[in-house]
């Protein structure tokens, strides 16, 4: 609480923790991307277990199917908080030599605001986004050109495959972060860690409504227009 007591809380109604000093209410999950959820924590944990184990990643449909959730917002929302939690925001910079390329990727979005009426023509709704790869280069095992060119197509082939290239341009740079958690442990034995990290970094990542994630709104990140950019190191 905003009083700075450390003394063990009470129970108040409703299952929140209320402090003795300054009786103020919260709940376990306040400040978190679990805040205000409707949603279980087991539910939500499920999803975290399947997110990371996938190793091509997620799509909002399967992951509804897969949690038979109800409606597709409720997935689609659920991905998007755990994208916005999953690099950490303090990690260390590229340092060194740095290697960077592009890619360009072909995206669809869909204006749900204003839907085509029946029988007008079609507006041409696909964008086309560049995104810069910046690789930290080790000189026992530097990533190289070939290899740089390598993971611009899997970028590529990440969002035309598993998203079927229907990513709103606004949210690429979140998108963005989930393949950089994935690609920097891709090697990684155990799954269980990767799902310890998502659930560690979500508990501390600042809480995100519906709207905030629609519009792309973050209280930390500025909403820019210039391009995207994935840093391979989170």
């Amino acid at each position: 609480p905003s009083c700075g007591a450390i003394d063990k809380p009470g129970r108040a109604t409703r299952g929140r923790l209320i402090c003795k000093s300054c009786r103020h209410q919260s709940s376990v999950t306040a400040g978190t991307i679990f805040d205000k959820t409707r949603t279980s924590l087991r539910l939500w944990f499920a999803a975290a277990w399947y997110i990371t184990h996938q190793k091509q990643g997620v799509s909002a449909l399967e992951l509804q199917r897969v949690l038979g959730l109800n409606n597709y917002q409720s997935a689609w929302a659920m991905l998007h908080r755990f994208r916005r939690a999953i690099v950490h925001p303090d990690r260390d910079l590229l340092c060194g030599t740095i290697e960077v390329d592009e890619v360009f990727l072909a995206l669809s979005r869909k204006d749900t605001k204003n839907p085509r009426p029946p029988g007008s023509n079609p507006h041409n709704r696909n964008h086309l986004v560049t995104v810069a790869v910046a690789v930290e280069a080790h000189k026992s095992k530097g990533f190289g050109r070939i290899r740089l060119k390598r993971i611009a197509a899997l970028i590529k082939r990440w969002f035309l495959g598993t998203h079927q290239g229907a990513v709103d341009p606004r949210h690429v740079d979140y998108y963005l972060d989930e393949f950089t958690f994935r690609f920097n442990r891709r090697t990684s034995r155990s799954r269980g860690m990767l799902f310890y990290r998502l659930i560690q970094q979500s508990a501390v990542a600042e809480p995100a409504t519906y709207a905030n994630i629609r519009d792309n709104h973050h209280p930390l990140r500025g909403n820019s227009d210039r391009l995207e950019a994935v840093e391979l190191n989170g």
